[in-house]
């Protein structure tokens, strides 16, 4: 009689790799009710939403899991749903809080490997411990390849020095991947030096993970960066909504191609918005290019900011919602993931520094009551108070007269003042000559107008007797295009000026947009210098991502890369006199 083969558990199905059969068991054992149905369905979904088909997973756990709970099976299920809705700090503090004393093998392993996903997102270096860790439990081929790549992301985050004592010996892999960041990073400015090192690793660990895509990988990627920069892709919105400021950009980052003569470099545009941004980035990367600029849009930037691969360097134009890894590139390379973006934020911080350098340490600031003065003004404060400075009194206005007045009013105590006159003449009952006499101690004013408020406010400075007070104002309050006649008034202030906006300028753009854009408002001048300097930036991207003290003379500021990616902008300070800016020296 022929023996009939024992059924195959789910784990050993798992084991076997034959995932899709260990869902079906677990379906087949979740046909009831009870603790033991519920938890089969549970893991049968967690394959599932491994095997890259979460909304299946979602539907077959149903109720189930919808909030916070301590069940491990429950936690870890709920993670992975917030991970693929973009809460990972939210995944985060539940995968943290769990003890998956509960798990099994394979689940243990998609723990660990949903951890150090998250963790690298958030650029903590603890990723590693938890990505290495997961290599030595079973897991779908769709999931090694992913797993591979964070690996080797997370490698060249963390420093050498002590890392394989914090690794798990038990992991096979654990001393090729030490010896593949080794010889990466030894190798990194020689591209024949690298082919040459590589092909020895893959002689010494010939059934390495990393052996599949990512070492060739590595190697296309230092082909792409041996060379000059010779084709680059720009997406831009080139369509809706944002066109008429995508353009802008665009113009100036053509303006200024053209003016450096560079006829090496091949520039290809890409009408991107949001919804298409990584689409956009896979075909520009297709199409040969060796490093993308934007989106210009936060969703977009968002998008790529995501992306687990990126095999070609990204600089966008806006700031991401969240601060990606730091990349380790290596000297003389692109960076991988850099952005520029005008932030007001920027223009708060440079303030702060000018004033505090000037000798003042107690300030009040007048800003416009929206979006734009808050940011503006909450950057300044942390700076300010960073330093040691100290904010007296806070005001907000809105665009009218009296409004200005009042605002003024407030930030220097001038209607308590009047009020103890009003008081002294009513107890005397007769008539008193009043001054009024604002707070002795503010030394100095931060305000955040455009020029039309800004062209009200300061008389309202001078009709109340505040005009000894120096007053700080952001790049907000200068038009653009010299105007004497308009800018009488602002005659006294001290404000950040981009160096597009100086006249002379330091290049010849700044005239070539006044002859082809007459009418053009301030926003559209701005759009065009910031264009202009991705222009720069781009060509000056390998020497910036490497030596943070490096400094590039922008048309918005003087720009330079920290740490964590972003470019920072520093601007020119002037001062209005007889209805012009005038450049403040710089010193020595």
């Amino acid at each position: 009689m022929a023996q009939v083969a024992p059924k195959r558990t789910p784990a050993n199905l798992i084991v076997d790799g034959r995932y899709r059969e260990a869902v079906s068991a677990y379906a087949v054992a979740a046909q009831g009710e009870d603790a033991a149905t519920s938890e089969a369905r549970l893991k049968a979904g967690l394959i599932e939403a491994d095997l890259g088909d979460l909304p299946a997973a979602r539907r077959r756990w149903g109720d189930t899991v919808s909030g916070s709970t301590s069940a491990p099976r429950e936690a870890l299920a709920l993670a992975l749903v917030r991970m693929d809705e973009g809460a990972r700090d939210e995944a985060l503090f539940i995968l943290n809080s769990l003890a998956p004393t509960g798990f099994d093998t394979y689940e243990r392993g998609l723990f660990l490997r949903t951890l150090g996903k998250a963790q690298g997102a958030a650029g903590d270096r603890a990723a590693i411990l938890n990505l290495m860790n997961a290599e030595i439990f079973p897991m779908p081929p769709n999931r090694r390849t992913e797993l591979t790549h964070l690996i080797w992301e997370a490698l060249k985050r963390n420093d050498d020095a002590g890392l394989a004592g914090k690794l798990n010996v038990r992991n096979g892999n654990l001393p090729g991947w030490l010896a593949l960041k080794s010889d990466a990073a030894t190798h990194a400015s020689t591209l024949a030096a690298l082919q040459q090192a590589l092909a020895a690793w893959r002689l010494a660990y010939p059934t390495h993970p990393a052996n599949e895509m990512l070492v060739d990988e590595i190697l296309e990627l230092a082909e792409r960066q041996g060379g000059p920069l010779r084709r680059m892709a720009l997406l831009l919105p080139l369509q809706g909504e944002l066109a008429p400021y995508a353009t802008a950009v665009r113009d100036g980052f053509n303006a200024m191609r053209l003016a450096s003569a560079d006829n090496s470099l091949e520039v290809v545009f890409y009408d991107a918005a949001a919804a298409n941004a990584a689409a956009r980035y896979q075909e520009a990367v297709k199409a040969g290019a060796q490093l993308v600029i934007g989106p210009l849009d936060k969703p977009g930037v968002e998008a790529l900011a995501r992306l687990t691969e990126r095999p070609v360097p990204v600089f966008a134009l806006n700031s991401p919602a969240t601060t990606p890894a730091a990349d380790g590139a290596t000297p003389g390379s692109l960076p991988a993931f850099s952005w520029f973006a005008l932030t007001p934020e920027d223009d708060g911080v440079d303030l702060a520094r000018q004033a505090w350098e000037d000798g003042h340490r107690r300030v009040a600031t007048l800003v416009a009551n929206t979006d734009l003065g808050s940011r503006t003004r909450a950057a300044f404060v942390a700076a300010w108070e960073q330093r040691g400075g100290v904010v007296v009194e806070d005001a907000r206005y809105t665009g009218s007269a009296e409004a200005y007045k009042a605002a003024i009013r407030k930030t220097f105590s001038l209607a308590q003042s009047e009020e103890r006159a009003s008081f002294i003449r009513r107890s005397l009952n007769r008539p008193v000559i009043f001054e009024p006499r604002a707070r002795a101690d503010v030394d100095a004013v931060m305000l955040s107008a455009d020029p039309v408020n800004a062209r009200q406010i300061i008389p309202q400075f001078r009709y109340l007797g505040m005009d000894h007070l120096p007053i700080y104002a952001t790049s907000q309050i200068y038009g653009g295009r010299p105007d004497a006649k308009a800018d009488a008034d602002l005659d006294g202030v001290t404000f950040g000026i981009r160096p597009f906006d100086l006249s002379p300028n330091p290049t010849p753009l700044s005239g070539l947009f006044d002859q082809y854009w007459p009418r053009a408002d301030s926003g559209t001048r701005q759009l065009f210098a910031f264009g202009v300097d991705a222009y720069l930036l781009s060509r000056a991207l390998p020497g910036l991502g490497t030596d943070p003290t490096r400094k590039l003379n922008g048309a918005t500021g003087t720009l330079q890369r920290d740490i964590s990616g972003q470019i920072r902008r520093q601007l020119t300070w002037a001062r209005f006199m007889a209805g012009m800016p005038q450049t403040l020296a710089v010193p020595p």
